[in-house]
């Protein structure tokens, strides 16, 4: 009797002793430089909008967060990366809505299940898409890109963030119901777009109003649409889809936080609250403004709903486009 007591009593110890060194190690969270995975290459805005929440966040949580570029596959290649990494808030993501929704649906074997495998912790950036020439382009205006194409049949090249991408599908869904065809020169990230096009190696960029800001400020690119409610105060000379009688065309550009699934709660808990502090401060606001971008205030629960829905929303916009995996 008295030997099962002592080894009653050493359980007990022991599952106490573990669960404060435990909550002690989830206290002090965190205690070393974390890792933020970006999905895209150096200079498109997933990354330079990614950088600038590292630097926020950096001073609120007192570490560093280090921007790490894993481009490639639409943003696939970071996500699983992140996901085979140790699951203990030191390895976070940033990607987009191409990464995390569009690319299930337009590449193969996509190596990770969204909603099951990462948690949404908070939107850093929303952004239109736009269609931009270079500046000294013949096409200077929509109607004109639109009558070009439908003489000249897939003429013109046009270069996107890759395969699957918000950039990607706002021109199949343009070709869809204007009835004309481009050359599609799928890239390594939004952040090689607005060079290709300076470069004269594509005729037209399909881009984030946020990449191609600095550009349309300096007129080396003219902005000819933009997938938007309205037109943009920064921007007033460039018309939306809607006004040209295209409102089907629209596709929401997001770029996000996520944390693999099985990160501690107390861990996720921490990283969301100063994620939100930051996205509410008035200088991020005032940076991704400047960036062309803005800032959305939904909590995790609310992003997962809208990750859902634009899920069913891409399954409905593939089927119907004809697109398949690898096109």
């Amino acid at each position: 009797m008295a030997k099962n007591l002592i080894a009653v009593a050493l359980l007990i110890c022991t599952s106490l002793t573990w669960t404060v060194r435990n909550s002690y190690a989830q206290a002090k969270y965190p205690s070393r430089n974390i890792d933020l995975i970006i999905g895209f290459a150096p200079g498109g805005t997933t990354d330079v909008a990614g950088r600038i929440f590292a630097e926020e966040l950096s001073k609120l949580l007192n570490v560093n967060i280090v921007p790490i570029n894993k481009p490639g596959a639409t943003g696939t290649i970071a996500g699983a990366f992140t996901l085979n990494a140790r699951k203990d808030g030191y390895t976070l993501m940033l990607n987009s809505g191409s990464g995390m929704v569009l690319s299930h649906f337009v590449l193969p074997d996509v190596p990770f299940d969204t909603l099951r495998d990462f948690i949404p912790i908070r939107y850093v950036i929303v952004s239109p898409t736009i269609i931009a020439v270079k500046g000294d382009s013949p096409l200077k205006s929509f109607e004109e890109l639109i009558n070009y194409a439908r003489k000249n049949p897939a003429k013109l090249t046009y270069g996107s963030a890759g395969t699957g991408s918000d950039t990607h599908l706002v021109v199949e869904q343009l070709q869809d119901v204007a009835k004309v065809k481009f050359s599609h020169v799928p890239l390594k990230g939004g952040g090689q777009v607005v060079p290709s096009v300076l470069g004269g190696h594509v005729d037209l960029g399909s881009t984030l109003v946020s990449t191609a800001a600095p550009h349309l400020r300096a007129d080396t690119l003219r902005g000819l649409v933009l997938a938007h409610q309205k037109r943009l105060t920064v921007f007033p000379n460039v018309p939306t889809y809607s006004e040209k009688a295209y409102p089907q065309v629209f596709i929401k550009y997001w770029g996000a936080l996520f944390a693999a699934a099985g990160t501690p709660k107390a861990v996720l808990d921490v990283v969301e609250s100063a994620s939100e502090k930051v996205l509410r401060s008035d200088n991020y606001k005032e940076r991704i403004e400047k960036l062309g971008g803005s800032v959305d205030y939904s909590t995790p629960a609310e992003m997962r709903k809208a990750i859902q829905e634009e899920q069913k929303a891409t399954a409905s916009l593939v089927g119907r486009l004809g697109l398949k995996p690898g096109k």
